[in-house]
């Protein structure tokens, strides 16, 4: 039967998502009760094999939360990735959790709440690399134009003048572009 909706995943990804997936076969998954009974030794007494054991149990969560942020700036392993950091620190802190929230709850809630600022810190990155590359064109852009108004090469107290920027902005942008060495 033909998969409906598939993810959008490049042939990387889906190797990825196949081992893993192939990986988690391998867990023995518990009853609910069980797993309660982990969060509470965990929470209660930091027992590290109770901790351990609950990451185990939430690898498949963190994998299914995974392919629900899928094309959304992020390879699926980063993603997965930032997933059981998520699940990790919210097992450290299980104590910490707000009345009336189970522990299941929160550690779901704290492995998406790592995805999510994962997808968003990506997406600033991304916005910040834009502008700068816009940056950058506009200034060699106006560098062109004012080398054919000049008919030759341009100083930088020139550029500064023309472009309306101080030189040691334009020296860091030219710096970044790995240009500048002319002016």
């Amino acid at each position: 039967m033909e998969e409906k909706n598939p993810l959008p995943l490049s042939p990387e990804e889906r190797n990825f998502l196949q081992h893993y997936k192939k990986e988690l076969e391998h867990l023995k998954l518990l009853e609910e009760a069980a797993v309660l009974e982990l969060c509470r030794k965990a929470e209660e007494s930091g027992d590290s094999f109770a901790k351990a054991g609950l990451t185990e149990q939430f690898l498949p969560e963190v994998l299914r939360l995974a392919e629900g942020y899928c094309g959304q700036g992020l390879m699926l392993g980063d993603l997965v990735q930032e997933g059981n950091v998520g699940l990790m620190l919210a097992i450290e802190t299980l104590g910490m959790r707000a009345e009336g929230c189970t522990a299941r709850e929160y550690l779901l809630e704290e492995i998406r709440t790592a995805m999510e600022q994962a997808v968003e810190s990506n997406r600033a990155e991304r916005r910040a690399g834009d502008l700068l590359a816009g940056r950058l064109n506009d200034l060699k852009d106006q560098i062109e134009k004012l080398s054919e108004e000049l008919e030759g090469q341009v100083s930088m107290e020139e550029l500064s003048a023309y472009a309306d920027m101080p030189a040691e902005e334009i020296v860091k942008l030219l710096k970044l572009a790995g240009e500048g060495k002319d002016l």
